[in-house]
């Protein structure tokens, strides 16, 4: 789950790089995607163009998949919700 930091005009910003190909993903032309089946299983981050190219390198069980550009606010929401859980993921 490549994302990093680089530096641009003297700020450091994050940025995704593609599992498949490892170039930036930039202008929302990515998806993160991982198997529904593994509860706790890893993110995958790709270029829409090398999302099929890594579906045939690593398959999926049950393979999902949502656009990058709602990754940041998907995240901000759990976090916000993550009181409501135990570490297993668990409703309290």
């Amino acid at each position: 789950m490549p994302i990093k930091i680089v530096l641009r005009d003297d700020l450091y910003c994050p940025v995704f790089i593609c599992d498949r190909c490892g170039g930036e993903i930039v202008n929302s032309s990515g998806n993160y995607e991982w198997d529904s089946s593994d509860f706790f299983g890893e993110i995958f981050f790709t270029h829409k163009w090398c999302s099929y190219i890594l579906g045939a390198r690593k398959p999926f069980k049950f393979r999902m998949s949502e656009e990058l550009s709602k990754f940041c606010g998907n995240l901000q929401k759990n976090f916000e919700q993550s009181h409501d859980y135990d570490e297993g993921g668990n409703k309290q």
